[in-house]
């Protein structure tokens, strides 16, 4: 997505409600960045269908995602019928269906785990000193209310954080594909205080 130019900061659904909203505008550009690369992993939710607040900005840049990651999974299984049909690979076999549930990019992603993160960190600029241990806590304690159906706010903003960390690994290491390094680098010196 990075070498698309779809992971970043630009105000593409900006006209659409669900944006961060508290803060400076350095706040509400890292907490956007933050819960764009969120929005590619999936909210760990009880089974009953979404509930929490929404977001129509997210939602919109989820489909972007979806329709990355399904472009992903057509050209692999393009490339594997391709292999069976030239005869480069073994044709006489029995796991079929195992093999096609192991191939990446089968689950489709959703926007809860954005919407998560982006919550959590539109909240911490209420708070008197939103760094703080005692203002992380208490708002990680709100998320019980805002997310009353999933498995564990805090699980979640643990995978949103685990996710963020992977994908600026990454990041560091694009060269030239990721063009907005300064930005990467900010938002990661920003969020390391709100974790």
């Amino acid at each position: 997505m990075a070498r698309l130019g779809l992971l970043n900061t630009k105000q593409w659904f900006s006209h659409l409600s669900g944006g961060p909203m508290r803060g400076s505008d350095d706040d509400k550009t890292f907490n956007l960045l933050v819960s764009r690369v969120a929005c590619i992993g999936k909210l760990q939710h009880k089974p009953i269908g979404y509930s929490g607040p929404l977001s129509r900005q997210l939602l919109c840049y989820r489909s972007l995602v979806s329709q990355v990651r399904s472009t992903l999974r057509i050209l692999i299984e393009a490339v594997l019928a391709e292999l069976f049909l030239s005869g480069d690979a073994d044709r006489d076999r029995e796991d079929w269906s195992e093999m096609t549930l192991k191939l990446p990019f089968i689950n489709d992603n959703d926007c809860g785990l954005g919407i998560a993160a982006r919550t959590y960190l539109d909240d911490l600029p209420a708070q008197t000193n939103p760094t703080s241990p005692e203002a992380r806590a208490e708002t990680k304690a709100k998320g019980k209310a805002w997310f009353q159906h999933s498995d564990s706010f805090s699980g979640n903003l643990d995978l949103a954080f685990k996710l963020w960390d992977a994908v600026y690994k990454a990041t560091q290491g694009a060269g030239k594909e990721a063009k907005d390094a300064k930005t990467w680098d900010n938002t990661n010196a920003w969020l390391a205080g709100r974790r």
